[in-house]
């Protein structure tokens, strides 16, 4: 592997990750394999550590963190409704303007089929949630982080607050990348760690990081499953580096979590990066020569009365 050192880097956020996330979604399987989770293996609410069920009466309280344009969200609200048969308040916090007028419209655009869910907007962080909060105990039944969490500061503190506004017998769902999946962005990003200089911004955090915290807060997850999917990184490979399509682009700026990755890092460091991406133990050929990445993401479940742990793959 080439050996080189970032003399520029700088992070994703506002209208570079958006469309960032829209490419790599483009080029992935990720949607359609949560969807189908959502669909078939959402969790039920008001089950209790040893299975019985637990009647939830009234409005059916929902808090969204940091859920983006909201194509899952809507998904996980529509399933909630079509299972429970009751009214549902969801309190949605996204800080991003633009993700949440995106929002916004796919609610106007579903109106028809979401009658029954009313939606309460809090643009800001889950720190300005709290704290506009003023003390209420408002708790929720179910409480959704579908891969925001990297984003929140001070993890341990608004993971244990989470868990904390949780019904007793609610459901604390976070989605996160593996940590342990050799084909995973995370465990790139390690193999990267001689080739860029102190510059270098710290991974985001996985399932393994997410385990420690739920530990050191004494939070019991009640089950994990694994979600694989795949990416085709297939014009990331295309030749020469400095004339790649634009969703190749957005794609690798998506995989290296970095802004403009082709004109930010040093051609030696783009190669280092591909090589990486292109080795066989994480991208594999398809019958029609494409490359395909494999992901794994794991799914988190935490009941606010504490089940036992078990493990699903899907």
């Amino acid at each position: 592997m080439s050996v080189a050192k970032s003399t520029h880097r700088t992070s994703l956020s506002g209208g570079d990750y958006m469309a960032a996330a829209q490419a790599f979604d483009q080029a992935s399987t990720r949607l359609a394999v949560l969807g189908n989770y959502i669909e078939n293996k959402l969790p039920a609410l008001g089950v209790g550590a040893e299975g019985s069920t637990v009647p939830i009466d009234g409005v059916l309280r929902v808090l969204s963190v940091g859920p983006g344009n909201g194509s899952m969200d809507i998904k996980i609200l529509m399933k909630l409704h079509q299972r429970e048969q009751r009214c549902i308040h969801a309190v949605i916090v996204e800080p991003n303007a633009r993700m949440m007028e995106r929002y916004k419209a796919l609610v106007v655009k579903e109106s028809e089929i979401i009658r029954g869910i009313d939606f309460e907007w809090r643009q800001e962080t889950l720190e300005g949630f709290q704290k506009s909060q003023n003390g209420m105990e408002d708790k929720f039944h179910f409480i959704v982080s579908v891969s925001s969490i990297y984003y929140i500061d001070n993890k341990e503190r608004y993971i244990q607050y989470m868990f904390d506004i949780l019904e007793d017998d609610g459901v604390l769902m976070i989605t996160i990348m593996s940590g342990t999946t050799p084909s995973s962005c995370w465990t790139a990003w390690m193999d990267l760690k001689h080739v860029e200089s102190s510059q270098r911004q710290e991974p985001l955090i996985n399932s393994c990081d997410l385990v420690k915290i739920f530990e050191n807060l004494s939070i019991p997850v009640s089950e994990t499953v694994h979600l694989k999917y795949s990416v085709n990184v297939t014009p990331c490979f295309a030749s020469p580096l400095d004339n790649l399509p634009e969703e190749a682009n957005r794609v690798l700026d998506f995989l290296s979590h970095m802004d403009d990755f082709t004109q930010n890092t040093p051609v030696e460091y783009q190669e280092s990066f591909l090589e990486i991406l292109g080795s066989e133990d994480r991208t594999e050929r398809d019958a029609s020569g494409q490359f395909l990445l494999g992901q794994d993401h794991v799914v988190f479940i935490i009941r606010g009365n504490g089940s036992t742990l078990r493990n699903v793959r899907i």
